[in-house]
């Protein structure tokens, strides 16, 4: 996986090309998920028991609803993160990812990426494909199709999912190997569907070399 710092690098790059009235829909949503996961050694449905402390501490006291992938973490822990705290509402339910392991747990997203659940719990698709993905990241398969599985998210009906999906995918498509020709096909009868989101489209069509 690239550094965090070039991949933001690069999907600055991707927005940049991205029309004013999709661009608002893009620019807060984050970074690669890709990179987040490839730093995570475990990723939990988690509800919040007590916020988000200010400076210096920035630790989050969650309550694991559903482990999802990776390592699991005892039922209640403690998420630190002082570089750029991603603060949490107490009884706030997230996707979490961490690293490190026991009650005392590092944050791999910082502000801004955070995956919040709405409703009582996590859409199953969603947390199906979280788990493919951190599994992907992790396990080295050289006949996996990283595009094809991306695609996937394109569907989800959480928007922050599908969005992060379409700008990995349009990361993907720049570097070698790229996408593969099935997984081009598929992408280009996507973006005939008028029910494909709209900023999910424009980076899209860039990663395929089209005109949004």
């Amino acid at each position: 996986m690239r550094p965090r710092a070039l991949t933001a690098a690069i999907v600055v790059l991707t927005l940049g090309l991205i029309a004013p009235a999709t661009f608002a829909h893009l620019k807060n949503v984050g970074g690669s998920l890709l990179d987040l996961l490839a730093s995570a050694d475990g990723v939990v449905v988690a509800l919040v028991v007590e916020p988000t402390q200010d400076p210096p501490e920035s630790h989050t006291r969650m309550h694991v609803i559903q482990a999802l992938a990776g390592s699991a973490p005892p039922a209640e822990f403690s998420l630190a993160n002082a570089l750029s705290p991603l603060r949490y509402a107490k009884g706030q339910r997230a996707i979490v990812l961490f690293s490190g392991k026991g009650e005392d747990l590092q944050a791999v997203q910082l502000a801004g990426e955070g995956l919040v659940v709405e409703g009582e719990s996590i859409d199953p698709a969603t947390g199906d494909y979280v788990a493919a993905l951190w599994k992907a990241t992790h396990e080295a398969d050289p006949d996996g199709d990283l595009g094809a599985l991306l695609r996937t998210g394109l569907r989800l009906p959480d928007r922050k999912i599908r969005l992060l999906a379409a700008l990995d995918i349009a990361e993907i498509a720049h570097h070698k190997p790229g996408l593969s020709e099935s997984t081009r096909a598929a992408l280009t009868k996507d973006l005939a569907d008028p029910a494909l989101d709209p900023a999910a489209r424009v980076a899209l069509s860039r990663a395929l070399g089209l005109d949004p």
